[in-house]
């Protein structure tokens, strides 16, 4: 009896710990354009508030994905720093440039970042919020 208690604990809190979910490069697919996501310095990963992972291949896609589903409650948004290959990290601690260095899977030149680059003006990056609203212009 107490080894059911304790599994069933264990499912119930693996289940309130949803976080990123680790992307399997060359197996997992994007849920925006279906396309295989095999680079490690590009893409995102959005958790709802119900623990559902969302994977993308690339920023292009994550963005307009959450413009599409705006009623989605979610936990937690985050993205493959392009200097921090392979990890997701939460959109909130990066920095975002649209740059030719950056050889995007859908072509839009757009890189996450951990640090900026100090030879570069701090005007050529934005943050989160500042990223969601530009392209909103666009």
């Amino acid at each position: 009896m107490k080894q059911i208690s304790l599994f069933l604990l264990s499912i119930i809190l693996v289940g309130c710990n949803a976080g990123p979910d680790p992307i399997a490069f060359g197996e997992d697919h994007c849920d925006y354009c279906k396309m295989g996501i095999v680079d490690p310095k590009f893409g995102g990963e959005v958790v709802t508030q119900k623990g559902r992972v969302y994977k993308f291949d690339a920023i292009e896609c994550l963005l307009p994905y959450l413009e599409e589903n705006q009623e989605m409650e979610i936990k937690g948004t985050y993205a493959l720093p392009f200097d921090a290959p392979g990890k997701l990290v939460s959109v909130d601690c990066l920095y975002f440039q649209q740059s030719p260095r950056f050889k995007s899977p859908m072509g839009g030149q757009l890189g996450a970042l951990k640090q900026m680059d100090p030879s570069e003006q701090e005007s050529d990056y934005w943050n989160w919020k500042e990223l969601k609203a530009n392209l909103k212009e666009q």
